[in-house]
């Protein structure tokens, strides 16, 4: 019990603090004075999120990423923002005005609207509550990423195995955001509600920039449902999936791009650098996806400052790229220093000159698992839109239509603006045309960014999530040509009413469970019927936080109202301690359970999962080898007190990828079986799991066979093998 409160007053802490921090510097940013809660809201998270990620990025670059450590940051950025900014806020706390930004909330609207939303991420998100990990590309590599981190307390320390390949290079934000949950527990008892936090914030996020670009309250409201309601945005529920944060990260950049297009202010420009760096130190796809919101960015600076070349738009210019360093920079300057490479594994060549050389024939591998590399098996383009359709369901066909219009409308305009030109076009009508403008680019640059994106087309459904850049711009067109013409609008409330109706039943009634084993998107009233007391602690206390601060954002004209708020905080604090406390008894009782439910049908997978198992009973503390499979982060032990090693089988222990890069037979090159276990034995390793790769033994379990005399066998399920090592010495050959 104590030390679990201490763990848990630790996470409520570094939240805490770096959430005030936020918030006074928002309010700072703002000019202390608020004009826009929404702009408050999305700045404060902004904030939140760069503060996470670049403080774990400097301690991460220092090798003391530790929980004392990241507490000691936390503690002094907030005493420092408070005596610097917070007493101001709090000596002038009624003075800080407030103005709705748009309407009031129609609550009933609202109820009747995102009920379905609301019941869907309740369930999913307190089932997740009492599950572990499960997932399978966390089971294979993101949490293995952030237990390297955890144990080593350093950021240059790259994720090393065989089968997933180089993948340790890539952008890892998202992961930071994970080590950020585990560090004060030491294990991965919140990672499932990660997305709960980004859930809750992205439609805000999507509806301010609907609003913003001239989309009328309930059209706006209707873009935010139909794209919550999307299976393939439904899926990220209950999963720490990266896709949610990458979503919002690009709205927050479009979002801060447009408020310095409107007011000229550097600050705003620093945060939409900083959004932007939060994108593509996500994925290396946000690298890409990221330049045209730059040329949009650069282009409005050097047309604003065209008769002051150069001093000022360089300078601004300077803050974009800094802010942007600030946040996404790091893993690119890691690689650069480590490979020569920024984007390594991949190659970068300019019109047949090699830039930067990549690993192998990585580049070539993931460019055929791209859609256009397979255009010929999705003709006809049934089968594309067939698996599609999976992911995008009803709101996906609405969505869709309206974005025809959409381009209709614009056409329309655009003749229209041609016919009449000579009476003059006035300054309204030229900025709608140009955003209109904008946003068609947009969507056809993401539409081809979808189709050359790796991995788009093997394992297609799932992969649908690599067009939510696509979905994001398509919702925003949608609500645009709703609000443009008026006569649409009867039609498309009915058809999005019905769309979300339809999908928020068969979701219920028929859930897709022939998506993947793994990738399903369904309601699993299992666990709420028979943990209803957690349920409703569950409920109540997001109920109490949301309650919170819809008093806080009173607080400011009505000063009473902050002790409730504070009240209620608390309240949530003692509810929430109190769930999590009893409910990771249950998360670990139902383990079990759980994997058989996910990989029932994939034998090879629940084989690995058995294997950890017999650790977690017999050998708790061991230290292990393994193979270099996939769905290791099992092994390393609900409390990761296990090391979990791929071990080189070549003389060269430390080497990595980019060691093997020229060489055809990578990290798999000069196979030795004596300097193999000479490896072992360096590394301290008193335990191996060999996993046959398909059926076929691998070099490490023939060697295994023929030396009895070290490797004990103790244990097997399927092709997942596991041997104690002993010291006796080599024999002599």
């Amino acid at each position: 019990m104590t030390a679990f409160f201490l763990s848990f007053a630790g996470f409520l802490l570094i939240h805490t603090l770096t959430v005030l921090t936020s918030f006074i510097l928002s309010i700072h940013l703002a000019g202390y004075h608020i004009r826009s809660w929404l702009k408050v809201l999305l700045t404060t998270s902004l904030l939140y999120f760069s503060i996470v990620i670049g403080s774990q990025t400097l301690l991460g670059m220092g090798g003391v990423l530790t929980f004392p450590s990241v507490v000691i940051v936390q503690l002094g950025l907030f005493l420092y923002v408070f005596f610097r900014y917070g007493l101001y806020v709090l000596r002038n706390w009624q003075k800080i005005y407030t103005q709705e930004l748009f309407v009031k909330p129609d609550w009933l609207l609202l109820a009747a609207m995102f009920a379905p939303v609301l019941i869907i991420a309740f369930t999913r998100f307190f089932n997740a509550a009492l599950q572990v990990p499960v997932e399978y590309d966390n089971l294979a590599y993101h949490l293995p990423f952030v237990v390297e981190w955890m144990q080593s307390g350093n950021l240059w320390q790259v994720y090393y195995s065989a089968y997933a390949g180089p993948l340790g290079y890539y952008p890892s934000n998202y992961e930071l955001l994970v080590l950020w949950n585990m560090l004060p527990f030491g294990n991965d008892l919140m990672v499932n509600l990660l997305n709960l936090p980004i859930f809750l914030l992205l439609p805000f996020a999507l509806y301010y920039l609907a609003r913003k670009l001239k989309v009328s309250h309930k059209p706006a409201l209707m873009v935010v449902l139909l794209f919550l309601m999307l299976p393939v945005t439904l899926r990220q529920l209950g999963t720490p999936l990266v896709d949610l944060f990458f979503c919002y990260t690009f709205l927050l950049g479009l979002i801060f791009l447009r408020e310095y297009i409107a007011t000229h202010k550097l600050s705003d420009l620093a945060l939409a650098g900083l959004a932007l760096g939060l994108f593509m130190g996500t994925k290396y796809l946000g690298l890409v996806y990221s330049l045209p919101l730059i040329a949009i960015g650069i282009a409005w600076i050097f047309a604003r400052f065209r008769k002051q070349l150069w001093a000022r738009p360089l300078r601004h210019i300077g803050v974009l790229f800094a802010s942007m360093t600030a946040t996404g920079g790091f893993f690119y300057l890691r690689n650069l220093i480590d490979t020569g490479n920024p984007v390594f594994p991949t190659e970068v060549s300019f019109f047949g000159l090699k830039l930067f050389g990549g690993y192998g024939t990585v580049t070539s591998n993931l460019i055929e698992t791209s859609l256009v590399s397979n255009v010929p098996v999705l003709r006809p383009f049934a089968y594309f839109f067939d698996r599609a359709f999976v992911m995008v369901g009803a709101p996906g066909i609405v969505v869709g239509i309206c974005v025809l219009v959409y381009a209709l409308v614009f056409l329309y305009s655009l003749i229209h603006t041609g016919v009449t030109r000579h009476k003059g076009i006035d300054r309204q009508r030229l900025e709608l045309l140009a955003v209109s403008f904008i946003i068609l680019l947009l969507l056809v640059f993401y539409t081809v960014g979808y189709w050359y994106s790796p991995y788009s087309f093997k394992d297609l459904i799932p992969n649908i999530r690599y067009a939510f850049m696509v979905i994001l711009i398509a919702m925003l067109a949608m609500g645009m040509a709703v609000s443009r013409w008026k006569l649409l609008q009867p039609a498309f409330y009915l058809g999005g009413f019905v769309a979300v109706y339809y999908n928020f039943v068969t979701l219920i009634l028929f859930p897709p469970l022939s998506i993947l084993v793994n990738e399903r998107v369904m309601l699993d009233f299992a666990q709420l019927s028979e943990y209803g007391f957690y349920a409703l602690i569950f409920g109540l206390t997001l109920y109490a936080i949301l309650l919170a601060f819809y008093f806080f954002r009173y607080s400011f004209g009505q000063k009473s109202l902050l002790p409730v708020s504070l009240v209620l905080l608390l309240c949530a604090s003692s509810m929430s301690f109190v769930f999590f406390h009893d409910t990771r008894v249950i998360r670990e009782s139902l383990r079990q359970v759980l994997y058989h439910a996910w990989y029932a049908k994939e034998h090879e997978w629940l084989d690995l999962l058995q294997g950890s198992e017999w650790f977690n009973t017999f050998a708790p503390t061991a230290n292990i080898a393994y193979t270099g499979f996939n769905m290791h982060y099992s092994y390393f032990g609900r409390n990761l007190e296990r090391k979990v090693d791929y071990v080189n089988i070549n003389d060269c222990l430390s080497c990595r990828y980019k060691d093997f890069k020229d060489n055809p037979d990578s990290i798999r090159a000069n196979p030795n079986p004596d300097i193999w276990i000479r490896n072992l034995r360096l590394l301290q390793k008193n335990f191996l799991v060999l996993k046959d790769d398909r059926g076929t033994p691998g070099l490490e379990h023939l060697w295994v066979r023929e030396r009895p005399e070290i490797f004990s066998p103790v244990f097997r399920a399927g092709d997942v093998y596991i041997y104690a090592i002993s010291n006796a010495p080599l024999a002599v050959k």
